[in-house]
């Protein structure tokens, strides 16, 4: 599914009960392994002072919250950028978009939980950005030299929204926790 996108996207687009359940199906499981693997990130490599289950699961909460809050702001982010542009993105497809594009970022995220040394391979989250664009070309033949303007925008709001959430979180967490 992440190797391949445009099959993805062709499978997806002739599913027919895609919205029943798929966050519930695909996401959540994903996104309970993340939660699972930043605790044992911060189990076996970040516990110079011993490992505080508490400061763990905070940890753990706030990264799954960010995704969770990503994925919500790129479904919506999708759809209005879209509308204004004249592309004709409905709601249940940029969220349709937003829950598979984002399952690379999703993967990189576990690995640099579980690895925190590796955060270069972080740089592989990009990849979620390859995947809105290959589904937006896809689903509605979106050329980037006929629609540059729109497909610059949108991954760059994309890239800001997920950085903004993570990085008000982070301070958030901070503040409650010191």
């Amino acid at each position: 599914m992440v190797l391949q996108p445009k099959k993805n996207w062709e499978k997806m687009q002739n599913e027919q009960d895609f919205q029943s359940g798929s966050f519930r199906r695909f996401f959540l499981p994903w996104l309970a392994l993340y939660f699972v693997a930043v605790i044992i990130g911060n189990f076996l490599f970040e516990s110079e002072y011993g490992f505080l289950f508490s400061d763990a699961l905070i940890k753990a909460s706030r990264k799954v919250l960010v995704f969770v809050l990503a994925l919500w702001s790129s479904n919506i982010l999708i759809y209005e950028i879209s509308r204004k542009y004249k592309v004709p993105v409905s709601f249940e497809i940029s969220r349709k978009i937003s829950t598979y594009a984002l399952l690379p970022l999703l993967l990189v995220l576990m690995l640099t939980a579980l690895f925190p040394f590796a955060d270069i391979i972080g740089l592989l989250g990009f990849y979620s950005l390859y995947m809105v664009y290959s589904a937006l070309q896809y689903l509605y033949q979106v050329n980037f030299y006929r629609n540059s303007a729109y497909l610059i925008i949108l991954l760059l709001f994309l890239f800001l929204g997920y950085a903004f959430i993570a990085l008000i979180l982070s301070k958030l967490t901070a503040l409650i926790i010191y």
